[in-house]
C-alpha cells in the first residue's frame, strides 16, 4: 500500500464523515492531498457546527470525527500502533462475527508506516498456554483451548478487546496497542456498493457487492477442504490484496458524501467499533457510542438478544430472524 493511497484514504475518511454530519463539500482539499489545510479545516468545521441548526447527536460525530483526525495525523513524530479484528459475521459471534484474520497498523505522523496482515489460526499456532474456554465451546464444539479466533465471545466490545490483547501476549506479541478497531465483513460488502466490482490481481473472476463474501469464503475455505494438497499457511492472503484495490477505488471516487453516509451508517450500526488506550480519545468515541460498550445503566428492566453460531460454519448469511416481543399485565397470585 502506497503512502500516497494511505495519505489520501484518511484524508477522504475525515472530509466524508464531515461532509455527511455538517453538509461541506470539502473534496477539493482531498483531491489536493494537502492535509494540514484538510485538518485545519477540519478542526474550524468542528467549532462552527456547534452554530449550526443540525442535532446534537451529529455535532457530537463531527467533534469526534475532528479528534480522532486531530490525533492520528499529529506530526510528533511518535509511531502509534493499531490492531484490527476483522470478523466474519457471516458466522455470527457475540462481538461481531468470527475472527478469521488480523491486522496491525502502525502509523506515525499521519502516514502508514508498518501495516501486517496475519491468519488468526496462524497466530493462535503460536499460543502454547492452554486456556479453559467458554462452557458452549466445549460442549458444541469439543473446542479445548480458547485461543485468539475465539477471543470475542462477549457482546461488550472493550472485554472482547482485552482478551484478544491477553492471547496476543500469549502468542508472543506486544498487545501494547494505542487503540484496537473491529470490522464486520458487512462493511465490505457495503463498500462494493459504492466502488461497484472489483478484480484482485492473481485472482479469476470480479467481485461485487452480492457476491464478494461468499467467493472469498470459497476460496479461503472450500478450495483447501477439498484440496488437502493447497497450501494452507497463506490461504487468506488475498485480503491483503483486495484491501489495496479497494482504497485505490475509494480514493478515485467523487463521491465523498455517499463515502460518509456509507462510514457514519457503519460505525452507528456497530459493524465498525474502536477501543483506544488514550482516555480522552475513549471517552470521545463512548459519547458517541462507537466504543460497543453493553450499557449497564438501565434503571428499569431490559432485555438483549445475543447470538452465537456454535457449527463453524457461514450460514448466518442465509439466516432470517424474527423476533416478537409481548408485554402484558397479568394478575400475580
Amino acid at each position: 500500500m502506497s503512502r500516497f493511497l494511505t495519505r489520501k484514504w484518511i484524508v477522504g475518511f475525515v472530509l466524508a464523515a464531515i461532509v455527511s454530519a455538517g453538509g461541506f463539500f470539502l473534496f477539493s482539499y482531498a483531491k489536493d492531498n494537502k492535509v494540514s489545510i484538510a485538518i485545519n479545516s477540519l478542526s474550524a468545521l468542528s467549532k462552527i457546527s456547534q452554530l449550526l441548526p443540525i442535532e446534537a447527536d451529529t455535532k457530537k460525530e463531527i467533534s469526534a470525527v475532528n479528534s480522532l483526525v486531530e490525533t492520528l495525523t499529529k506530526n510528533d513524530n511518535v509511531e502509534k500502533s493499531f490492531l484490527l479484528m476483522l470478523q466474519n459475521n457471516m458466522e455470527l459471534r457475540p462481538g461481531g462475527g468470527f475472527l478469521g484474520q488480523y491486522a496491525v497498523i502502525k502509523i506515525k505522523n499521519g502516514q502508514v508506516t508498518y501495516s501486517y496482515f496475519e491468519d488468526a489460526n496462524l497466530l493462535d499456532q503460536r499460543i502454547t498456554v492452554k486456556v479453559t474456554p467458554p462452557y458452549p465451546f466445549t460442549k458444541m464444539m469439543q473446542i479445548k483451548k480458547w485461543k485468539f479466533r475465539d477471543s470475542n465471545f462477549s457482546p461488550d466490545f472493550p472485554a472482547n478487546v482485552e482478551k484478544a490483547k491477553y492471547f496476543y501476549r500469549l502468542a508472543g506479541g506486544n498487545s501494547n496497542f494505542d487503540g484496537v478497531i473491529a470490522v464486520n465483513s458487512d462493511v465490505l460488502l457495503h463498500i462494493l456498493k459504492l466502488t461497484g466490482p472489483i478484480t484482485v490481481p492473481g485472482y479469476a473472476g470480479e467481485y461485487n457487492s452480492q457476491n464478494a463474501v461468499l467467493k472469498l469464503e470459497e476460496q479461503v475455505e472450500k478450495a483447501y477442504i477439498m484440496d488437502p494438497e493447497l497450501d494452507t499457511q497463506n490461504r487468506k492472503i488475498i485480503m491483503k490484496k483486495m484491501t489495496a484495490v479497494l482504497i485505490s477505488k475509494l480514493t478515485q471516487l467523487n463521491n465523498i458524501p455517499k463515502i460518509a453516509e456509507l462510514l457514519l451508517e457503519e460505525l452507528r450500526n456497530k459493524n465498525l467499533m474502536m477501543n483506544f488506550n488514550d482516555p480522552e480519545l475513549q471517552k470521545i468515541v463512548e459519547e458517541v457510542y462507537w466504543d460497543g460498550k453493553v450499557a449497564y445503566d438501565w434503571s428499569s428492566d431490559y432485555l438483549m438478544t445475543v447470538d452465537a453460531n456454535m457449527g463453524a460454519f457461514k450460514t448466518d448469511y442465509y439466516m432470517k430472524r424474527e423476533i416478537a416481543y409481548r408485554i402484558g399485565r397479568y394478575p400475580i397470585y
